[in-house]
This record gives structure tokens, C-alpha cells and sequence, in this order.
């Protein structure tokens, strides 16, 4: 079988980032080629650009050819989790799909939209690349015409001499009962009763050339069953037996038309063999009809190539200088909706959907949430969304936006709110789609959510804000009714140690001044009405600007750097203004950066000698995913040596690491700034810390 390649492109959904709740995605752009068939991956980032970890809950994907093996992960605030998707196709076209992430506070996923191509790269099918129905059977047909016609007494001659010949001991064998013969030659064949069964009976075409020759559809059979089959069509036989042989039957089909079945073995070789005729020559006399047609492409599947139907296929092409493109790729059928018709086929939209349930929890009365659901369409014409409404309409349940229609291996997004209008009840609806979809035209979507008493607006500072100046203001927005207020500012997202607990505020502000650096705060309000005090409000935190600066110079042309700090702005053109190229980091190839994050390291060009200088939150330690083979690893923001280094599995470390000075050489410490290639021998993680023990 032929060697096949793919070609594999990952691109975002919409742009090269997509940002919710301080979680980006960032992918790569290219992947090198892979062997189709072999299951090959690539990585993406889910960066934390927040004070707190993120929790990713789920990672879904919408086609089989794309896969996700590790769905759930844990994201520490302020670093980043690599998880790789996995692509295999047995096509030369090209997949897309969309992935969701989704997690902790997202209330909907993220989208990332992927695309795999599969390649050949044996270039008698590069006319095939991408094409599907009448275009493909156009390119398949271009393919197999003009073959070398032998006439019909050389191309027998070499079926019973040569080609069905397998084992070369001149043992012949017939197609429809398995009897076998010892022939050296036709002669010697037909003298013990064996003949030529034309697959697409010659009656149909009046024996003529080069249809009557064509090795593709001859076969090897004994004259008993060839006489049976006569020139009936095929299909499985269930009722009015008349022959029964071997494992071929002649009799009725279901519908009651006289059909002749093969034996099990031969039912594939049947299909790609007719199949091969409606390509070459059409449905001469209109021999194959629908029933037929859709009982070869059965047979087609249950009966795939074989090891023996490929050595024939070569052995036909030896002769004839064209081979039969099914055998050789049988994935074909897959794109190919009718080898009888010449209609365009009618193209469907595919809908799919993020999720089938959305549950808001808890949200307190005048209060709202609003979740993303995506509709996805993985068909191949526009979907028409017709409509999008509450089976029972409700004030509690909104649709702020729906889209009209989705496009082809695209997805689009509807924004749900719940806005509970009573306090202490539970809420429960259904979304409904209506599409132009065939199979599925109605998608229901459940909708649940509870209410609770309401809660006071925080307005700032924001949720998850960075880099804010000490004294804090606070301001929230007050509850009609409201008596007092009470501010509560912890370390801990649990509240479990109290730095500000005060019940006896008038107003909508408070503040606090003399709050540590690289400390996360957390605050909340509740109200008190003259019915007592109501729930605290969601939870916000922010963070203390750091204020830590790590400079150094830069040489003239290319150098290896990396991002020891964790900047506001992680974009290169901030971090590097004084670069003169895009950034390029490595996995398994380079990738143009726009982006950079803490961890790897990458290649950027400057010019005469400039001065790099860059403020951020100190990093103290991080951990690597490294894979077999050689890696491009950063620093942190602190020098440490080579030796403290550590690893798990431990003892994967193979190399010295080497920096970059106008040429490699093993460095002792891994300063800021700078980036390093090192060797392991196997896939795993290396820490790196100021404080880490010796690996």
C-alpha cells in the first residue's frame, strides 16, 4: 500500500488569541508532516494570566480525526499547561474542527478552530488532493483511461498464466466456489472447465474492446457458477434458491429481482471492480441500478482490499499501465456519494453543539449570568438557523444574540442570561434550534439555574486586577433598603484569616492601605436591610503591584532569549521594542511567536548592540514539560546553576545546556534573559528554581 503523508494546521478561532476570565489559548501555526494512519500531535497553551489556578474541566473535540487524550488539567496562576491534540486521517483532504476548553468561571468554552491535511505522497493521486463527488470521479476517470489494451486472448492469457497465478505453481483459482486447478496456460485452464467471468456482464456492451479485455473486471471461474451468474446483477440472495455453491448463490433478492451473490471473499473485489467500470466507461447499458449500487457499497466495506487483491491490482497494472485507484486507496468510496449518477449531490449542513445541558447555578434575584453556548456546523453546505427560543417563555431565561446561519466548518456563538426574578427557587427551561440539518433539525438545549437573596455589585477595583498601587479604594453599589454594609478583605479565597472585617459602614467605599507585593487579596460585601443581613457578594481578589525589573544586553543578530518575569503585556513588540524580527519558538520545528510566555525560550534578531530591560512579578521557580530529543527551555528571574536543576523522571537531563553567543557552548548558570538548549531521553519536566535540590 502506498505511503501517505499529512500536512497538519492548527489556526484560532478568530484570532491568535482568545481571552476569558484572564485564560488565553495560544496555538502554534505549523505542523511538520506525519504519516498518515499514524497518530501524530500538537501542542497549544492554556495560559493563566490570573492570581488564581484555573481548572480546566473538559476539552472536546467534534471530529474523530482530531483527539484529546489529557481533558482535565489544573493551570497554576501565572504559568501556563501545554495540552496536545492528536490528528489522524486516512484522506487526502483537508479536516477542520473546532475545540472547546472548558473550566472553572468560563460559564462556556473557548474555541480553538484546527485544520489537518492529509497528503500523498506517491503523486499518481496528487490530482485527487482534496476533491470530493463528480470532481473526484472526474480526476479518478482521467486516471484510469487509456490503459493498454491487450485484446481479449493475450489479456486471458495472462490472467490464467500471470496474474491470478498468486503463488507462481501454476494453481488457478475460481473467484466464485474456491475450486482450484493445476494450468499453465488458458488452454490447459479451459480443458478442466474454467473460463473468464466478465464482472460487468459483455452483453452489456457488446463484447466489445476495450471493455472485453479489460483485466480490472476479468476473473477466473469455474464454468458451472459463471453459467449461473449469466449476466444477472449483484446482491444478496433471500428467497427462490436456484444455485448454491460454494458460498455463491442465485436467487431473489429482497425486492424479488432475480440477483446472483459471490461468495464473502470475493464481495469487496466485486464492488471495486464494478465501480472501477462505472469510472472508465459509465454505466454502459445501464447495467448497474440504484439497489445494485447501494448493495456493492455494503459489500465494499465488509470486504475490504486484501494482501491477494492488492498483488492482482499490481499484477493488471504490470500489463496494462493503469491500476484500479480503489484498491490502491478505498477511502475513496467515503467522498464518492454515487458512481451512477452524474448530479451534483445535495450538500447538508451538520450541527453540532457545545453542550446539551447549561446549568448556572446559584445567582442572586436582580442579579445575572450569562453563559456562551457555540453551535457548530461540521457539514459541507451553510446551516440556517430558523429559529432559537424558550420552550416556555420566561423573564428568567434571555437570548441576547443568535446568528442566522454558520458556514462550513465554522461555529458561532449564542449568548444565554439568567436573570432570576424571584429569590430562593430553582428555574428550569429548554433552548430549542431549529436548523436546516436533515438528521437532526431540532436541537434541545436544558437550561437550569437557582436564585438566591440578592447580592451587592462590586465595582472595583476589578476582579482580578494586577499591578494597583497600595492604598486600595474599594467601591461597590448599594442595595435599595440598604442599612449598613459589611467589608471583609482576606488572604484566603475561604476567608479563614481576616485582615479587614467591618460591618458598621454607611457608604459604598472603603480602603486599605500597607498591602505586601506578590500577595493575593480577596474581598466581599453584604448588606443589611431591615429583614437582616443578605448573602456576601461574589468573591473578587487583585494583586499588589511587584515592580521587579530584569535587564541586560542584547548581541548584534540573532539571540536565544526567554521571559524571566510575568509581564502585564506578554506581546513581543512590548517586551523587545529594539527587535528587528518576529520571535520563534521550537516544537518539533519553529513557530513564529507573537506572544511569549514564561517557560520556553525563543529565537529573536537585533540590531547594534540594544539594551533589553523588562518589569513584571518576580519568578521564583517553574516547571518545563520537556519531550525525548532536544529542547528549548528559558530562565527565571533569578541566575541559578546548571546542577540544582532537577527532573522527573529523575536522571532524564542527557546534555550540558548551551547558550548562544555567535556559537554554542555549555553554560554553568542559567541567567535571566537567556534561553538554552538541552538533551533529554525521555518525555517529562524539568524544574527550575533558586532554591530547587541538584537533579
Amino acid at each position: 500500500m502506498n505511503t501517505r503523508w499529512i500536512l497538519f494546521l492548527i489556526l484560532s478561532a478568530c484570532s491568535n488569541r482568545m481571552l476569558a476570565q484572564n485564560i488565553i489559548l495560544s496555538p502554534p501555526a505549523m505542523f511538520d508532516t506525519v504519516l498518515v494512519n499514524t497518530t501524530d500531535s500538537l501542542g497549544f497553551w492554556i495560559r493563566n494570566t490570573g492570581a488564581t489556578p484555573f481548572t480546566v474541566t473538559d476539552i472536546n473535540t467534534t471530529r474523530p480525526q482530531f483527539t484529546v487524550r489529557d481533558t482535565s488539567c489544573l493551570v497554576p496562576a501565572s504559568d501556563s499547561v501545554r495540552v496536545y491534540v492528536y490528528f489522524m486521517t486516512n484522506q487526502n483532504v483537508t479536516w477542520s474542527d473546532v475545540l472547546l476548553v472548558m473550566g472553572s468561571g468560563l460559564h462556556g468554552a473557548l474555541p480553538l478552530r484546527w485544520r489537518g491535511t492529509g497528503r500523498y505522497p506517491n503523486i499518481l493521486y496528487n490530482s485527487t488532493q482534496g476533491l470530493w463527488d463528480n470532481a473526484l470521479k472526474t480526476a479518478l476517470t482521467n486516471l484510469v483511461t487509456g490503459h493498454t489494451s491487450l485484446g481479449y486472448n493475450a489479456a486471458r492469457d495472462r490472467m490464467f498464466e500471470t496474474i491470478d497465478d498468486y503463488n507462481l505453481t501454476d494453481t488457478v483459482e475460481c473467484v466464485y466456489i474456491g475450486r482450484r486447478i493445476h494450468a499453465a496456460t488458458r488452454t490447459e485452464a479451459q480443458n478442466q472447465n474454467f473460463n473468464t467471468e466478465h464482472t460487468w456482464p459483455q452483453s452489456f456492451f457488446n463484447s466489445d474492446e476495450p471493455m472485453v479485455s479489460d483485466l480490472n473486471h476479468l476473473f477466473p471461474t469455474d464454468a458451472a457458477p459463471n453459467s449461473a451468474r449469466a449476466n444477472y446483477p449483484f446482491g444478496p440472495v433471500v428467497s427462490n434458491i436456484t444455485y448454491n455453491v460454494g458460498g455463491s448463490k442465485l436467487g431473489h433478492r429482497a425486492d424479488g429481482a432475480s440477483a446472483f451473490e459471490p461468495r464473502d471473499i470475493h464481495k469487496g473485489d466485486v464492488a471495486r471492480a464494478l465501480f472501477y467500470f462505472t469510472l472508465r466507461y459509465g454505466n454502459l447499458g445501464n447495467y448497474m441500478d440504484a439497489t445494485q449500487h447501494n448493495d456493492l457499497r455494503a459489500w465494499y466495506k465488509t470486504d475490504p482490499v486484501s494482501a491477494k487483491e492488492m498483488q492482482r491490482n499490481n499484477g493488471v497494472a504490470t500489463y496494462q499501465g493503469k491500476r484500479n485507484p480503489l484498491i490502491d486507496h478505498p477511502e475513496f468510496i467515503d467522498r464518492i456519494s454515487s458512481f451512477i449518477s452524474a448530479a451534483s449531490p445535495a450538500l447538508f449542513p451538520d450541527v453540532a453543539v457545545s453542550v446539551s445541558t447549561i446549568q448556572f447555578g446559584n445567582v442572586a434575584q436582580g442579579d445575572s449570568l450569562e453563559w456562551k453556548l457555540f453551535i457548530l456546523n461540521n457539514g459541507r453546505a451553510t446551516l440556517n438557523i430558523g429559529s432559537l427560543t424558550l420552550q416556555s417563555p420566561t423573564p428568567a431565561f434571555r437570548i441576547v444574540d443568535m446568528p442566522a446561519t454558520v458556514p462550513v466548518d465554522s461555529f458561532a456563538q449564542v449568548r444565554v442570561r439568567f436573570v432570576p426574578t424571584q429569590p430562593n427557587q430553582s428555574f428550569n427551561n429548554n433552548l430549542i434550534i431549529q436548523s436546516n440539518d436533515p438528521d437532526e433539525g431540532t436541537v434541545q438545549i436544558g437550561l437550569t439555574g437557582t436564585s438566591t437573596s440578592a447580592q451587592v455589585q462590586l465595582l472595583s477595583p476589578p476582579d482580578h486586577a494586577r499591578g494597583i498601587s497600595s492604598p486600595v479604594e474599594f467601591t461597590w453599589q448599594e442595595l435599595p433598603g440598604t442599612i449598613a454594609s459589611h467589608f471583609q478583605l482576606s488572604t484566603s479565597a475561604s476567608f479563614a484569616t481576616l485582615l479587614i472585617s467591618d460591618s458598621t459602614l454607611a457608604g459604598t467605599t472603603n480602603s486599605a492601605d500597607g498591602l505586601d507585593t506578590l500577595q493575593n487579596y480577596y474581598w466581599r460585601v453584604c448588606a443589611k436591610s431591615i429583614a437582616g443581613w443578605g448573602p456576601f457578594s461574589s468573591v473578587w481578589q487583585f494583586r499588589i503591584a511587584a515592580g521587579l525589573t530584569v535587564a541586560g544586553s542584547m548581541n548584534p543578530g540573532w539571540n536565544i532569549i526567554s521571559i524571566p518575569v510575568i509581564p502585564v503585556d506578554s506581546a513581543v513588540t512590548t517586551l523587545f521594542p529594539a527587535a528587528v524580527s518576529s520571535a520563534f519558538a521550537y516544537s518539533n520545528g519553529y513557530t513564529r511567536s507573537d506572544t511569549l510566555h514564561t517557560g520556553p525560550a525563543y529565537w529573536l534578531k537585533f540590531g547594534p548592540s540594544p539594551m533589553v530591560s523588562i518589569t513584571g512579578e518576580p519568578l521564583f521557580s517553574k516547571t518545563i514539560d520537556v519531550i525525548a530529543g532536544w529542547n528549548f527551555i528559558g530562565s527565571i528571574s533569578f541566575p541559578i546553576s546548571t546542577d540544582s536543576v532537577a527532573s522527573s523522571p529523575p536522571g532524564i537531563i542527557l546534555s550540558s545546556f548551551f547558550e548562544f553567543d555567535g556559537g554554542y557552548t555549555p553554560a554553568v548558570v542559567l541567567s535571566p534573559l537567556k534561553g538554552y538548549w538541552v538533551k533529554c531521553s525521555q518525555a517529562g519536566q524539568i524544574f527550575l528554581s533558586h532554591t530547587a535540590a541538584r537533579r
